[in-house]
């Protein structure tokens, strides 16, 4: 089945665009804090994966679903909005599996990439400073010990 481009199955692939663009920022958003937690890159991402791809799964098929019937013509022929659901079902499917495996594996490249370009270059660790006491002086004040004790009898 062949169909034309049309402009309603451009404003189907512009609002599929939202929808994918929200789920990536949904799973972006996810590792960002899971990193604000301390943890590594790697990790918040595998986390991000464990715990967020149920709910972006769930919904990019809700909406898959609900529009496969008008985009095959299930229950009626509607040629007008064929090709807007026929784009935003299709494109939905595709965006949504390449969201889940391409944005943890791009935002881990990106943050190696960073690290390797912009870490902060580390100085050479402080030498530990061995304090110098004056041992001729006979001063006990000098060695930094504090006020010399009081010797005798309290007056």
């Amino acid at each position: 089945m062949v169909l034309p481009l049309s402009f309603l199955a451009i404003m189907g692939v512009v609002g599929l665009a939202g929808v994918v663009v929200n789920n990536s920022i949904v799973y972006l958003d996810f590792i960002n804090i899971s990193r604000s937690g301390g943890m590594s890159p790697f990790d918040a991402s595998i986390e991000a994966g464990a715990k967020r791809v149920r709910p972006i799964l769930l919904s990019s098929l809700t909406t898959v679903l609900g529009l496969f019937p008008t985009a095959y013509g299930i229950g009626g022929n509607d040629p007008f909005l064929k090709p807007m659901a026929l784009s935003m079902a299709w494109g939905l499917a595709f965006g949504t599996l390449i969201t889940l495996f391409a944005t943890p594996v791009l935002y881990n490249i990106f943050e190696d990439i960073r690290m390797f370009f912009f870490r902060k270059r580390e100085s050479a660790p402080p030498q530990a400073t061995i304090p110098v006491f004056e041992i001729e002086s006979g001063d006990p004040t000098a060695t930094g010990a504090g006020p010399a004790p009081r010797r005798g009898r309290k007056r």
